[in-house]
């Protein structure tokens, strides 16, 4: 059975203030499916950290090119800006590439774990044109930059590292070359060198070790069943839907972070303007008042699960990450 630290307070404290976080934690299906798509709530979360990075200018730019921090029109134009990048038709042109990296790293690997971890390296390096000896050196960098949006803002030594590593992995990213692969790298079409940087910051952070956690969990899932119960791993169909039930189950992002910027009433707790709220993704996805039976795997699930988020802030990279898990999963089916 999955670990479900948030069973109680979905029962007995649904909106429960978070003393370490000093936030609100919010953990039932229903609330948090409706939080995610309230214009009261901000995704702004780097506004507590204005002061911070007002002699970083090079950082704020940064972090004002993430989609997940910026409501509005902003919003909507980096949408727009993303829309080619994870186009359905892009997307299909990279399966054959990432089927062939599949079935390397499943011969390759000695068990699913290792798999998984091959797999997510070797697959994020082709859509994003790096070689794999420059993991490792842009980790160094990335991490920095990602490790600043978490706790408390930060003070003017990690400041000033994470200006480090931005300025070298811009330097780096200008003159990384464009891979082999058969399809371009998913940026190489992004003319904005600045909004360039802050995608690939995005999606190197997030599909690595998610990517990773997620597959593993889902190869863990089915090692758990009997051989005659996985032909559904071989239905186009029922693949796909599968997919959604294992990303359900592990889904790559467990908590999502927001700020309230107009009060809003939650099962009679007041959020108050400036309160911080933790959208708990993966309690909300264990719901026992929106699945039935939660912690079973079923391909008959009909309430849609909030891994990639839901409403305008939906992940623009689900198709992406969707088509990841399944061409895993058809590599050792």
């Amino acid at each position: 059975m999955l670990a479900d630290p948030f069973a109680r307070l979905r029962r007995d404290d649904p909106v429960h203030w978070h003393v370490p976080s000093s936030a609100w934690l919010v953990t039932r299906h229903d609330d948090v499916r409706t939080l995610l798509a309230d214009r009261r709530l901000s995704s702004q979360t780097g506004a507590e950290r204005a002061d911070a990075l007002t002699r970083w200018p090079a950082l704020a730019a940064l972090y004002g090119d993430f989609l997940s921090m910026t409501d509005g029109s902003r919003h909507r134009e980096l949408r727009q800006a993303l829309a080619p990048v994870f186009a359905a038709g892009r997307l299909a042109a990279w399966e054959p590439e990432l089927e062939r990296i599949a079935r390397a790293c499943a011969a390759a690997a000695g068990d699913a774990t290792e798999y998984a971890a091959r797999y997510s390296v070797a697959s994020l390096c082709a859509l994003l044109g790096v070689r794999r000896d420059e993991v490792a050196w842009l980790r160094a960098r990335v991490t920095p930059l990602v490790g600043l949006l978490a706790g408390a803002p930060p003070d003017e030594a990690r400041l000033s590292d994470a200006d480090r590593a931005l300025s070298q992995l811009r330097a780096h990213l200008a003159e990384a070359p464009q891979g082999m692969a058969p399809a371009r790298p998913l940026l190489s079409d992004v003319a904005d060198p600045h909004l360039r940087v802050a995608l690939f910051v995005q999606l190197f952070s997030g599909g690595l070790d998610p990517v990773t956690s997620c597959l593993a969990g889902a190869l863990d899932d089915l090692a758990g069943t009997a051989p005659d119960a996985r032909g559904w791993l071989r239905d186009e169909a029922s693949l796909e839907t599968g997919v959604d039930e294992l990303v359900r189950r592990h889904g790559p992002f467990p908590v999502l972070p927001r700020v309230v910027a107009a009060p809003v009433e939650v099962r009679g707790r007041l959020l108050g303007a400036g309160d911080r709220v933790l959208l708990a993704i993966g309690a909300a996805n264990l719901d026992e008042t929106a699945y039935a039976d939660p912690h079973r795997f079923s391909l008959d699930r009909e309430t849609a699960h909030l891994s990639f988020g839901w409403g305008p802030h939906r992940c623009p990279a689900a198709g992406l990450a969707r088509m990841q898990v399944r061409v895993a999963l058809r590599a050792v089916a």
